[in-house]
Protein backbone atom coordinates (compact mmCIF):
# COMPACT_ATOMS: atom_id res chain seq x y z
CA UNK A 1 0.00 0.00 0.00
CA UNK A 2 1.14 3.70 -1.17
CA UNK A 3 0.35 7.05 -0.21
CA UNK A 4 0.20 10.04 -3.16
CA UNK A 5 2.05 13.45 -2.22
CA UNK A 6 0.74 15.49 -4.56
CA UNK A 7 1.23 18.90 -4.03
CA UNK A 8 5.31 18.20 -2.63
CA UNK A 9 7.59 18.67 -5.98
CA UNK A 10 8.03 16.83 -7.46
CA UNK A 11 4.77 14.76 -6.77
CA UNK A 12 5.66 11.18 -5.69
CA UNK A 13 4.14 7.99 -4.03
CA UNK A 14 6.10 6.10 -0.69
CA UNK A 15 5.18 3.06 0.36
CA UNK A 16 3.24 2.96 3.83
CA UNK A 17 3.48 -1.07 4.40
CA UNK A 18 3.62 -4.01 1.80
CA UNK A 19 1.38 -7.52 3.20
CA UNK A 20 1.70 -11.06 3.14
CA UNK A 21 -1.17 -12.40 1.24
CA UNK A 22 -3.30 -14.65 3.53
CA UNK A 23 -6.60 -16.34 1.79
CA UNK A 24 -9.03 -13.98 0.93
CA UNK A 25 -12.99 -15.05 -0.03
CA UNK A 26 -14.03 -12.75 -3.46
CA UNK A 27 -17.96 -11.68 -3.99
CA UNK A 28 -18.51 -15.25 -4.87
CA UNK A 29 -17.44 -16.81 -2.10
CA UNK A 30 -14.39 -18.67 -3.71
CA UNK A 31 -11.77 -18.84 -1.80
CA UNK A 32 -8.21 -17.67 -3.04
CA UNK A 33 -5.23 -19.43 -1.36
CA UNK A 34 -2.74 -17.24 -3.32
CA UNK A 35 -3.04 -14.40 -5.34
CA UNK A 36 -4.31 -16.01 -8.41
CA UNK A 37 -7.09 -13.57 -10.04
CA UNK A 38 -7.11 -9.79 -10.51
CA UNK A 39 -9.68 -7.69 -8.30
CA UNK A 40 -9.95 -10.09 -5.50
CA UNK A 41 -10.90 -7.65 -2.39
CA UNK A 42 -8.37 -7.87 0.39
CA UNK A 43 -10.05 -7.97 3.77
CA UNK A 44 -6.89 -5.79 5.25
CA UNK A 45 -8.25 -7.17 9.47
CA UNK A 46 -6.49 -10.63 7.98
CA UNK A 47 -3.55 -9.95 6.05
CA UNK A 48 0.41 -9.53 7.99
CA UNK A 49 1.39 -5.98 7.40
CA UNK A 50 4.79 -5.26 7.01
CA UNK A 51 5.43 -1.65 7.74
CA UNK A 52 8.91 0.31 6.66
CA UNK A 53 9.59 -1.65 3.56
CA UNK A 54 11.14 0.61 1.00
CA UNK A 55 10.49 3.38 3.68
CA UNK A 56 13.59 5.82 1.96
CA UNK A 57 12.19 5.13 -1.71
CA UNK A 58 10.33 7.55 -3.68
CA UNK A 59 8.68 6.91 -6.85
CA UNK A 60 7.77 9.52 -9.02
CA UNK A 61 4.04 10.10 -9.74
CA UNK A 62 3.21 10.40 -13.64
CA UNK A 63 -0.75 9.78 -13.67
CA UNK A 64 -2.32 8.17 -16.60
CA UNK A 65 -5.35 5.48 -17.61
CA UNK A 66 -3.57 2.07 -18.67
CA UNK A 67 -6.49 1.54 -21.00
CA UNK A 68 -7.81 3.72 -23.58
CA UNK A 69 -9.99 2.77 -26.84
CA UNK A 70 -12.75 3.71 -29.53
CA UNK A 71 -15.35 0.81 -30.25
CA UNK A 72 -13.79 -1.95 -32.84
CA UNK A 73 -15.36 -1.82 -36.12
CA UNK A 74 -15.71 -6.27 -35.37
CA UNK A 75 -18.91 -7.26 -33.34
CA UNK A 76 -18.26 -10.16 -30.79
CA UNK A 77 -15.88 -10.15 -28.25
CA UNK A 78 -12.44 -8.23 -29.41
CA UNK A 79 -8.91 -8.39 -27.37
CA UNK A 80 -7.92 -5.84 -25.70
CA UNK A 81 -4.48 -6.96 -25.17
CA UNK A 82 -2.12 -6.39 -26.62
CA UNK A 83 -3.68 -2.72 -28.03
CA UNK A 84 -4.92 -2.96 -31.26
CA UNK A 85 -5.84 0.25 -34.28
CA UNK A 86 -8.45 1.18 -31.83
CA UNK A 87 -6.66 1.29 -28.91
CA UNK A 88 -6.32 -1.18 -25.90
CA UNK A 89 -4.37 -1.69 -23.20
CA UNK A 90 -1.55 0.29 -23.97
CA UNK A 91 0.25 1.06 -19.87
CA UNK A 92 1.80 3.96 -21.64
CA UNK A 93 3.22 6.56 -18.73
CA UNK A 94 3.58 8.89 -22.02
CA UNK A 95 -0.12 9.10 -22.42
CA UNK A 96 -0.98 11.14 -19.76
CA UNK A 97 -2.18 14.90 -19.13
CA UNK A 98 -1.69 16.85 -21.85
CA UNK A 99 -0.83 13.64 -24.40
CA UNK A 100 -2.67 13.13 -27.98
CA UNK A 101 -4.31 10.59 -28.65
CA UNK A 102 -5.41 9.60 -32.35
CA UNK A 103 -7.90 6.71 -32.58
CA UNK A 104 -10.00 5.72 -35.60
CA UNK A 105 -13.90 6.09 -35.36
CA UNK A 106 -15.19 2.83 -36.49
CA UNK A 107 -19.30 3.06 -34.98
CA UNK A 108 -21.43 5.82 -34.30
CA UNK A 109 -20.67 7.96 -31.23
CA UNK A 110 -16.85 6.24 -31.30
CA UNK A 111 -17.69 4.54 -27.83
CA UNK A 112 -14.63 5.76 -26.05
CA UNK A 113 -13.97 4.32 -23.06
CA UNK A 114 -11.21 4.68 -20.25
CA UNK A 115 -10.23 2.93 -17.61
CA UNK A 116 -7.21 0.88 -15.25
CA UNK A 117 -5.73 3.88 -14.43
CA UNK A 118 -2.23 3.85 -12.58
CA UNK A 119 -0.57 6.70 -10.32
CA UNK A 120 2.81 5.42 -11.70
CA UNK A 121 4.33 3.11 -13.83
CA UNK A 122 7.49 1.82 -15.23
CA UNK A 123 8.61 -0.14 -17.80
CA UNK A 124 6.19 -2.71 -17.85
CA UNK A 125 2.49 -3.14 -16.29
CA UNK A 126 3.28 -5.20 -13.47
CA UNK A 127 5.81 -2.62 -12.09
CA UNK A 128 2.98 -0.37 -12.20
CA UNK A 129 0.96 1.58 -8.52
CA UNK A 130 -2.88 0.90 -9.83
CA UNK A 131 -5.06 3.83 -8.63
CA UNK A 132 -8.65 5.40 -8.39
CA UNK A 133 -8.98 8.16 -10.80
CA UNK A 134 -11.59 10.74 -12.67
CA UNK A 135 -10.40 12.94 -15.09
CA UNK A 136 -11.56 15.26 -17.50
CA UNK A 137 -11.49 14.71 -21.46
CA UNK A 138 -10.96 16.41 -24.65
CA UNK A 139 -11.86 15.27 -28.33
CA UNK A 140 -11.34 16.84 -31.69
CA UNK A 141 -13.66 15.21 -34.29
CA UNK A 142 -11.61 15.00 -37.56
CA UNK A 143 -13.34 13.51 -40.47
CA UNK A 144 -12.93 12.60 -44.25
CA UNK A 145 -13.16 16.26 -45.43
CA UNK A 146 -10.57 17.33 -42.93
CA UNK A 147 -12.80 19.42 -41.00
CA UNK A 148 -12.12 19.51 -36.97
CA UNK A 149 -14.25 19.85 -33.93
CA UNK A 150 -12.79 20.69 -30.83
CA UNK A 151 -14.03 21.32 -27.57
CA UNK A 152 -14.91 19.44 -24.09
CA UNK A 153 -16.80 16.11 -24.56
CA UNK A 154 -20.29 16.19 -23.60
CA UNK A 155 -23.22 13.53 -24.43
CA UNK A 156 -25.41 17.20 -26.10
CA UNK A 157 -21.60 17.86 -28.01
CA UNK A 158 -21.14 14.82 -28.94
CA UNK A 159 -24.90 13.75 -30.19
CA UNK A 160 -24.58 17.57 -31.86
CA UNK A 161 -21.33 16.38 -34.24
CA UNK A 162 -22.44 13.64 -34.89
CA UNK A 163 -25.60 14.50 -36.48
CA UNK A 164 -23.87 17.20 -38.59
CA UNK A 165 -21.49 14.42 -39.63
CA UNK A 166 -23.89 12.00 -40.31
CA UNK A 167 -25.88 14.68 -42.11
CA UNK A 168 -22.60 15.37 -44.59
CA UNK A 169 -21.72 18.42 -42.99
CA UNK A 170 -18.62 18.29 -40.86
CA UNK A 171 -18.90 21.80 -39.28
CA UNK A 172 -19.52 21.93 -35.66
Amino acid sequence: MYEVHQHTQPPHAKAVYSFRWTPQTDPFGVVHPTIDYPGVPVDHSTIDKQFGVLAKAQIPVRPHFGVMAVAPRESGMVDSIPPSYFGGNMDNWRAGKGAHLFLPVSVAGALFSVGDPHASQGIQSCAALPSSARSPAYFSWCCTSNAIWTGSFSATSATRFWKQMTNGCCRA
